[in-house]
């Protein structure tokens, strides 16, 4: 898995910006539509994952908006790193926050140090 491959969402991005993400990628796909959420689905080898997102920026939702977009956020993160959905949300937080550094203070760190990296801090591999 090297940086470039994975599409992370920021941890404070708005509906609007999840959309759009959602939309563009081909590993989500739209199931629904109702008048105040989308769910999107995303089958894969760490199981199903389901994602609610406001239909539109009502005021009166604001506080369940965003609380449906941070679960949405981190359900589409985790896919983004191979994981499965019952992650630990602190430690997909943390593993978010190695991939952002590593993009903006690696340079120089070879593509294959950096997939190794990642590898490991996934649980994807081991070093034996």
């Amino acid at each position: 898995m090297l940086l470039s491959d994975i599409a992370l969402l920021p941890a404070d991005a708005d509906r609007a910006t999840i959309s759009a993400y959602l939309t563009a990628s081909t590993a989500w796909t739209l199931t629904a539509n109702s008048h105040n959420s989308h769910i999107y689905r995303h089958d894969g080898a760490n199981g199903t994952f389901r994602v609610f997102i406001p239909a539109d920026d009502d005021p009166a939702f604001a506080e369940d908006s965003r609380l449906m977009c941070a679960e949405a956020i981190d359900s589409i993160n985790a896919v983004a790193l191979g994981l499965p959905a019952n992650v630990d949300r602190e430690a997909l937080a943390r593993l978010v926050q190695i991939v952002d550094w590593t993009r903006t203070h690696g340079a120089g760190i070879p593509d294959s140090l950096t997939a190794d990296l990642l590898t490991l801090a996934t649980g994807q591999g081991s070093t034996r």
